[in-house]
């Protein structure tokens, strides 16, 4: 993969306006960002479209999509009510029902709903799209951490299976969350209408 400096820019103008991006309080906000991370990803899977060598099934366009979920971030921490918004919320859980090509960037959708607190939106993913936790190491980790970290219970078959994974692999951070998750969901509230 040959470094193209104008694709590069264009990257870059697609990353500013996700961070750039200041919702009008006057006005409905949601539409105009979701229509900027469409663009967005319409450019990712246009351009970079490259397998990276030794990464099998990986591409190009996973790591800028990933940037772009990171500029999302600092764009919530700079203005923390679009997390609010359930347009927003629902176009980025439609993305976890995405094709194959999506697999390694829905982690980062997981994380960005868990640090928005969407109880309901990771319960929804977990209970309803079983594959989710036959995903990417990275995904089955965030999925780990999100049940654990907003209390949602009904997934002690999966903490142990996550727990048996972190046992082989020797990830002992997702071992903790899924030890604790196991020892605690006795604890936890169910999400209202579930």
């Amino acid at each position: 993969m040959k470094y193209n400096h104008e694709k590069q820019q264009r990257l870059s103008i697609h990353k500013l306006n996700i961070c750039n991006f200041t919702p009008n309080k006057y006005k409905e906000h949601e539409d105009d960002l979701i229509e900027i991370l469409e663009n967005a990803y319409y450019f990712a899977f246009s351009e970079y479209t490259d397998e990276y060598e030794d990464w099998p099934g990986r591409y190009e366009w996973n790591t800028a999509i990933t940037g772009f979920f990171n500029d999302l971030i600092i764009l919530w921490e700079n203005y923390p009510e679009i997390a609010q918004s359930e347009k927003i919320k629902s176009h980025l859980f439609e993305l976890l029902k995405k094709e194959e090509k999506w697999l390694y960037s829905k982690d980062h959708v997981v994380y960005i709903l868990m640090l928005w607190g969407d109880r309901s939106r990771i319960f929804k993913a977990a209970k309803e799209m079983p594959d989710l936790w036959k995903g990417t190491e990275f995904l089955q980790y965030r999925l780990m951490e999100a049940v654990y970290k907003l209390k949602i219970p009904g997934f002690s078959k999966e903490a142990e299976l996550m727990q048996k994974i972190a046992e082989n692999d020797g990830d002992k951070k997702m071992k903790n969350f899924a030890s604790r998750y196991l020892a605690n969901e006795y604890k936890y509230k169910q999400i209202p209408g579930t």
